[in-house]
């Protein structure tokens, strides 16, 4: 029995070392394989649609967070200034340069060469370029889906700050 258990054990611990030497000597993807994976993955195009979304729900969230409000020329005018800097700052923060530096440097932390080799396989692939040319649409569906349910949501949150803001007076006006 005794040399049952340390058998098993030796079984174990060399399965083990086996995964960690496997997984030690798993070679980095290069530069050009990540480089041809975010080409047939079309990672240029989903960030621009991506933060061409990102804009329309920021337009339509202002919108809808002003619609029960009296807006003035003067009020449109700063709105249209902040849209201005918003876009902007959204053109630099989110620029495609940015986005794919950041990209390579996780894909290349994440995969190693051969699991890059075969995601560029299904990628390239017909069944794959359906997924990369479908994944705009059902985006853009999701998206509007949620903004569909922000101003619900922005009503939820602003009665929930109302009640704490009451609570807090509340509990500044006790006497002590």
């Amino acid at each position: 029995m005794h040399f049952q258990i340390w058998k098993v054990h030796r079984i174990c611990a060399t399965l083990l070392l086996a995964a960690v030497a496997s997984a030690a000597h798993a070679e980095a993807p290069s530069q050009q394989s990540i480089d041809r994976l975010l080409e047939v993955m079309q990672v240029n195009r989903t960030l621009e649609s991506m933060r061409g979304q990102i804009e329309s729900v920021t337009r339509s969230s202002m919108l809808s967070a002003l619609k029960d409000r009296q807006v003035t020329d003067k009020d449109r005018a700063i709105l249209d200034r902040f849209r201005e800097k918003l876009a902007t700052i959204m053109a630099e923060e989110l620029s495609p340069a940015q986005h794919l530096a950041t990209i390579r440097q996780v894909y290349s932390e994440a995969y190693t060469q051969d699991e890059v080799d075969r995601l560029i396989a299904l990628y390239a692939s017909e069944t794959g370029q359906l997924l990369v040319n479908k994944v705009p649409l059902v985006t853009q569906k999701a998206m509007q889906l949620v903004q569909d349910r922000m101003p619900a949501m922005v009503e939820r949150v602003r009665r929930a700050m109302l009640e704490v803001q009451a609570e807090i007076k509340a509990e500044k006006d006790m006497p002590r």
